[in-house]
């Protein structure tokens, strides 16, 4: 090993090969480590998801839905910083991944008991409704209100969920974005 300080040789012995370039200084990488990490983020969410495809077909759909929104969410937000020049280290672009990961967990748990809670309220108020009108009602009319009532519970949830998802996900980003 030479200990000169010739510098002016950065030529890569992986012609055609994409390889990121980092600079180590003082003993410290410096420069631009994001794409090696997300490279790696996503080969292991590739292996974590295969395997539970696999195993159980179920929950390895599940964690390819609630695992490749955050993944493609974190590359985003990286090529958006780095457009800005904003460098991403490697512990801060785990970091975005986990705290999106966390996130989409989240909303989507919110989702479902909100879907959920609409649901019971709507056959709630629709069966002391259909039984105080009982006599009313004719009984065509009665199992139409009992069917479409949760329904479009179910579907005005879904809305609003999607609108408080749309909301937090705009403003996770922005966060994001700006944060050093």
């Amino acid at each position: 090993m030479n200990d000169s300080d010739d510098s002016s040789d950065n030529s890569n012995d992986f012609d055609g090969a994409f390889v990121p370039e980092v600079v180590v200084e003082d003993g410290v990488p410096q420069g631009n480590q994001s794409t090696a990490v997300l490279i790696a983020l996503g080969i292991t969410l590739t292996l974590v998801v295969g395997a539970s495809i696999l195993t159980v077909p179920g929950i390895g759909i599940a964690l390819l839905i609630l695992g490749l929104v955050p993944l493609a969410r974190t590359v985003i937000v990286v090529r958006q910083r780095s457009q800005f020049g904003r460098d991403t280290s490697t512990g801060k672009t785990i970091g975005m991944f986990l705290l999106s990961s966390a996130v989409t967990l989240g909303l989507a748990w919110f989702l479902c008991g909100a879907v959920l809670l609409a649901s019971f309220l709507a056959f709630f108020v629709v069966c002391w409704g259909v039984i105080g009108t009982s006599q009313a009602l004719p009984q065509e009319m009665a199992e139409f209100v009992l069917f479409a009532a949760p329904i479009t519970a179910g579907v005005l949830s879904l809305l609003f969920g999607g609108w408080m998802i749309w909301q937090v996900a705009r403003a996770r980003y922005k966060h994001d974005l700006k944060r050093d």
